[in-house]
Formats: C-alpha cells, structure tokens, sequence
C-alpha cells in the first residue's frame, strides 16, 4: 500500500511475531485480538505497533533477500498522521499479511528407511 509516496508491505517473520506476542497477554500470540479490543486508543495504539512490527519484518527481510535494499519501515509517527480511512485500509492489509503468513506450513517427509541394515567396518 502507498503511504506518503512508498509503497509499503508486510510480512510476519519471526522477528516481527517476537515483537507482536511480546504486546500480547501473557506474551501468547494466540491472543493477539485481545490487543484489538477495548478503548480506541489502546486499540489504535496496538494496531500501529503490530503494523510497524510486521512493517519491519518485510524490511529486514527483503534486506536479506535484495542486496541494497534500502531499509525503511513504516514508523508509529507516520501512522498516526493518516486519515482514519488510509489508516483502516492499512490496518486490513497488514492483518491480512499476519494470517497469510501465520498459516503457512512447511510439509516434511519421513525419513526414508533403508530395507537393509548398515554394516560397519572396522
């Protein structure tokens, strides 16, 4: 999404579901919509810091992945200048990252067993 002139992504990398479940109850990322919850301004002040936190895991990673890239994640200060409007399109495509990436799987396969035993020589 454009903000300010920059196109901004999201990604829920380790670093960014750290920084998100240390905001969580008991630091339990399960409860995450508990910290969505209650009066506006908590509510508005967990959902930039989870923006920023995911904001920052795009940023780190395409760090890694794109030699040169130049670092610039979206700030909490330039959050709350947005209209509510921008700011509740960016809050939908920055959750709809969190569950993108918090359903990802990595499929494993058995280990393969010979059918003969190994030997070993001495």
């Amino acid at each position: 999404m454009i903000i300010y002139g920059k196109d901004y992504h999201f990604a829920l990398t380790v670093g960014a579901a750290k920084e998100i479940s240390d905001l969580c109850p008991g630091g339990d990322l399960d409860r995450v919509g508990e910290l969505l919850t209650g009066s506006f301004g908590n509510a508005i002040q967990a959902t930039a810091e989870i923006i920023c936190a995911l904001s920052r895991g795009y940023e780190r990673k395409m760090c890694f992945e794109t030699p040169g890239h130049d670092y610039a994640p979206l700030t909490e200060e330039m959050l709350l200048s947005l209209d509510t409007g921008t700011f509740t399109a960016l809050e939908s495509e920055a959750l709809a990252a969190f569950s993108r990436d918090s359903a990802t799987t990595v499929a494993v396969e058995p280990e393969k067993k010979s059918a003969e035993p190994e030997t070993i020589l001495s």
